[in-house]
């Protein structure tokens, strides 16, 4: 659901038969980014089972990205979602950014993502995912909330749509 128009993202609330996934988005309530969530939105994936991942790509998370304030994306999304929504979608792109840039603005309705494709300190890269488990540890998470927002999440929701075996 991350990359659907709102028109798109309710026709699909609409007819979706199970939990429903924004695989890298984040909360416009705390940087209204048009490619970040609304309050309703959130709700109605979280009322499907589904989850909604906490999203590194720094034009989603702020003016002035860093862990902190992805952190307050992610308080964000628990508080009005629950725990048991909230997923890890970091959107590391690295190795496509020249066609990602290309594609992010071509034409005329083309959304702005801002000048700076670089990731937050701490952030950068998959090796770097400890940061961001020691930046929910220091807002306060338990162990077993960071173990359900780092992958328990999103794999009871791939057990839920998934074939078994």
């Amino acid at each position: 659901m991350s990359h659907l128009a709102p028109h798109g993202f309710w026709g699909l609330v609409e007819i979706a038969e199970g939990p429903l996934v924004a695989s890298h988005a984040n909360a416009a309530a705390v940087w209204p980014h048009p490619r970040n969530l609304e309050d309703d939105q959130i709700w109605a994936i979280a009322s499907s089972g589904g989850i909604v991942g906490a999203c590194f790509f720094p034009s989603f998370i702020g003016e002035d990205p860093s862990l902190e304030r992805l952190v307050d994306h992610v308080d964000y999304l628990v508080e009005l979602a629950g725990i048991d929504h909230v997923g890890v979608g970091p959107d590391y792109v690295e190795f496509a950014g020249d066609v990602m840039l290309a594609d992010m603005t071509w034409g005329p309705g083309s959304l702005d993502y801002g000048s700076n494709f670089e990731f937050p300190d701490g952030l950068r890269r998959v090796e770097t995912l400890p940061h961001f488990t020691a930046g929910l540890l220091d807002h306060g998470y338990s162990e077993t909330d960071i173990a359900k927002i780092l992958g328990e999440n999103a794999l009871r929701v791939l057990r839920q749509v998934l074939p078994p075996g």
